[in-house]
């Protein structure tokens, strides 16, 4: 358990997780701060396995999935693989996936805020506010990108909402908030779930 923790400005180049990185382990957040961390697969957490469980009161603010060479990143925030069970409460996900370094833009391709891989993960009131899916100006590929607040991939993962607020993100291309790959089990409970402006809002690799 990690409490009343902020975790800000720190830079895993290349690598997985800006500030964590758990490999089967079982995280819990209360009340901590993730602001302006950068990795190329989970700018501010990486889990890969084990449990992960954040509280109403954490806050992943201008986090950055990018890579220094040219390669693109994916999740600004939080990337989870490998079975992850994740439930996350009324945490909000604001300005992730976009960094200014003086002149130079850098961006996230896939999934602005989350990126969802083969892992179950429980959306309960969570916020998720002017994220950004984009691909960086000297990227070596320039295809569209997907999700612009949540990107879920592999067949394995299961995605559940309940009473979410997902407004003003965007993904550059495809313009899905939350895009699902083949194979995505996505229930959304309406209590209801918010999103707005944000172009198609959520979809799949037929409908984008």
């Amino acid at each position: 358990v990690i409490e009343n923790s902020t975790f800000q400005d720190n830079v895993h180049p290349n690598n997985n997780g800006g500030a964590i990185r758990g490999i089967g382990a079982d995280l819990t957040l209360k009340g901590c701060t993730f602001e302006n961390n950068t990795s190329q697969f989970g700018g501010a957490i990486h889990m890969d396995g084990g449990t992960l469980n954040i509280d109403d009161d954490c806050v992943f603010t201008k986090n950055l999935a990018t890579a220094y060479n040219g390669n693109t990143g994916t999740a600004g925030a939080i990337f989870l693989t490998n079975g992850v069970q994740a439930t996350i409460g009324a945490a909000q996900f604001t300005g992730n996936g976009e960094h200014y370094e003086g002149i130079q833009e850098l961006h996230t391709k896939k999934g602005g805020a989350m990126f969802i891989g083969d892992s179950t993960v429980n959306l309960i009131g969570t916020v998720f506010e002017g994220n950004l899916a984009d691909n960086p100006a000297d990227a070596y590929e320039t295809s569209y990108t997907d999700g612009g607040a949540i990107c879920v991939a592999g067949s394995g993962s299961d995605l559940y909402i309940y009473g979410a607020k997902i407004f003003e993100n965007c993904a550059h291309g495809n313009q899905c908030t939350v895009f699902f790959g083949n194979g995505i089990h996505l229930k959304i409970h309406l209590l209801p779930v918010n999103i707005y402006g944000d172009g198609l809002g959520v979809c799949g690799p037929d409908s984008c």
